[in-house]
């Protein structure tokens, strides 16, 4: 049979539009309710096996799984529209979610905090419990197989494998099953249980926190899983175990029951809300963060799940890991604290400062509480203060030049010079007494003292000058007169 674009099923009720995945034992399909155009999922098994000598066997059981899948009614889980059979293949339509799936979100938006994260798989857990219940294994549990709608708070697990296991003659490995796939899926032989779905919805969780899928199950024997708060050292240690507890290699160690792996998250305390990191420069992560995109009615984008796989090359002796770009070191965090702290004083000072300022200029000194009025006495009381003097206002003549005065005192006697001894000194100051000859005419020896010149005033007159007291002026006697006849008298001793 021939499923290809433009093919129409079951009379023309359904139209196939185009292939969404397709594998070795199944296919799925995007098509079209013709009578009312709404988008459908097709899912039968892949037509090559209708030549295998199991195809009915196979045919059988997924009749089955689709009859115990119809059963399962939960608002976080696709529904079962409608079942049919065209060319002797089974097929199973279901509805198409409209939304973005975790891994699209996770891609734009960067990692969830660890509240958020917790709450997106304990809704996934309660829609994989109805499975459970029903005896079937979703198998195909992945951050692209959760879908969040946009009118809702819930998120819808889709993309249920309802084709049965099945393994070919001689074939013992499955190849790629997904980097969020159990090592029992990767062998034929091994048998499937719920532990196989809290395999993948550990390591869905593990996405959602870090960014990055886990190490697929054939490669933990070469490389160790990175831990949790390796790449987010903030989330809790609680959290992180039930990670590592629901990624043990051997389904023995893993929790039995799904509900006693949740109970390990419920236990967990509230971490810090980290903020979302953005994944999109992280183009080497292992998982595929682009499922196909379907135009729909009125304008929006549908995001059809599909199975992550892993590339045959990813299966290398020498996987490379992307480096953990996620976590901020706690010198980091002490840097942006030191930053804040001093950026914060910085402006409360420089506040202050503004505050004070404008106080003064509005309001004057000594009116705020940061400022005191001070008062001080005025200038003329001030101690030690100097008095400033008024220059004059003219020119001073200069003093009186000085006169020497010898030792002994003279007297004039009818105008002839006495000297007497000093002891013999009277003890006031006699002045000389003129003589008619000298007062009628000048003395032709005693020089003319010659008049002083005029003062001319200054504008600006010099400041005076301190002068220390200078010594009493020396008399000089004045010189004998000419003789005139009069014989000398003798000195008395």
């Amino acid at each position: 049979m021939d499923l290809t674009a433009g093919k129409e099923l079951q009379n023309g009720k359904y139209l196939i539009n185009h292939v969404l995945h397709q594998g070795r034992f199944g296919i799925t399909l995007q098509g079209t309710l013709t009578q009312s155009q709404r988008p459908v999922i097709l899912k039968t098994l892949n037509p090559h096996l209708q030549a295998s000598a199991q195809f009915l066997q196979l045919k059988q059981q997924f009749n089955e799984q689709v009859h115990y899948f119809k059963r399962c009614q939960h608002p976080g889980l696709e529904q079962l529209l409608d079942t049919f059979e065209a060319d002797d293949l089974p097929f199973a339509v279901v509805d198409y979610t409209v939304g973005q799936s975790l891994a699209e979100l996770i891609k734009t938006s960067g990692v969830l905090p660890e509240e958020a994260a917790i709450r997106y798989i304990q809704q996934v857990g309660s829609a994989l419990t109805v499975l459970h219940q029903q005896g079937l294994i979703h198998r195909n549990v992945s951050p692209s197989a959760i879908i969040c709608p946009g009118s809702s708070e819930i998120t819808v697990l889709v993309n249920v494998e309802l084709v049965p296991p099945f393994a070919e003659p001689g074939q013992t490995m499955t190849p790629m099953a997904g980097a969020y796939a159990a090592i029992e899926q990767y062998h034929t032989h091994h048998s499937l249980s719920p532990a196989t779905d809290i395999y993948s919805l550990a390591g869905t969780l593990y996405f959602l926190l870090t960014g990055h899928a886990p190490i697929a199950a054939p490669l933990r024997h070469q490389s160790p899983l990175i831990a949790p708060r390796q790449l987010r050292p903030y989330l809790s240690t609680t959290v992180e175990t039930a990670i590592i507890q629901g990624l043990e290699l051997n389904p023995k160690k893993r929790p039995a029951e799904l509900a006693a792996w949740l109970s390990l998250l419920t236990m967990s305390e509230a971490s810090p809300m980290a903020p979302a990191i953005s994944m999109a420069a992280h183009s080497n992560s292992q998982v595929d963060c682009n499922p196909q995109r379907l135009p729909v009615a009125n304008g929006r984008v549908a995001y059809s799940p599909q199975p992550d796989q892993v590339k045959v090359s990813d299966f290398s002796s020498q996987p490379q890991y992307p480096a953990p770009m996620l976590s901020s070191s706690p010198s980091k965090r002490f840097s942006r604290a030191l930053i804040t702290t001093i950026a914060t004083a910085g402006a409360i000072g420089v506040g202050t400062g503004l505050a004070l300022r404008f106080a003064v200029t509005t309001t004057g000194p000594g009116t705020s509480i940061f400022h005191s009025e001070q008062a001080f006495p005025p200038l003329d009381n001030w101690p030690g203060e100097i008095v400033p003097t008024n220059p004059p206002s003219a020119y001073s003549a200069p003093p009186a030049p000085v006169v020497r005065q010898e030792s002994p005192s003279v007297e004039r006697v009818n105008s002839a010079p006495v000297m007497r001894p000093r002891s013999a000194e009277p003890s006031a100051e006699v002045a000389p007494t003129p003589s008619p000859t000298s007062a009628s005419s000048p003395n032709p020896v005693e020089p003319a003292i010659p008049s002083a010149p005029p003062t001319v005033p200054n504008k600006i007159a010099p400041e005076p000058v301190y002068a220390p007291p200078s010594a009493p002026p020396m008399l000089e006697p004045e010189p004998p007169p000419p003789p005139q006849n009069v014989p000398p008298q003798p000195i008395p001793n």
